[in-house]
């Protein structure tokens, strides 16, 4: 059973709506129904943090140990790219940081590569 799944029977133990989950929280009902819908095997760990303290259970009553490790692995490697993408940006005078600055803003821009 996947994250969403247990999530979406938590809510139903507890009486409790997205609606309300997302209010005690502060994750977005958005966030809160994409991860129910998506039903991934991984989640970001502050996202987890704000969840499992709303609802006032434990880590593992949300993730398997696993999704825990997994979670905390793409965490990190998420990390280690955006310091490797500073370090690129560093190495550039200001006019190639100002062509980077253009190319990510067109990047973000176009649907395929958005989350």
């Amino acid at each position: 059973m996947a994250i969403g799944t247990r999530l979406k029977e938590i809510l139903k133990q507890k009486k409790m709506t997205v609606k309300q989950l997302s209010e005690i929280s502060g994750v977005s009902e958005n966030t809160l129904y994409g991860i129910i819908k998506r039903d991934n095997k991984t989640i970001n760990p502050d996202i987890a943090g704000k969840i499992v303290d709303a609802l006032g259970i434990g880590i593992n009553h949300l993730l398997s140990l696993e999704e825990f490790t997994d979670s905390i692995k793409i965490e990190f490697n998420d990390i280690e790219n955006k310091k490797k993408l500073l370090s690129s940006y560093d190495t550039l005078n200001n006019t190639g940081r100002i062509e980077a600055e253009k190319r990510v803003t067109e990047l973000t821009q176009i649907k395929k590569y958005q989350r």
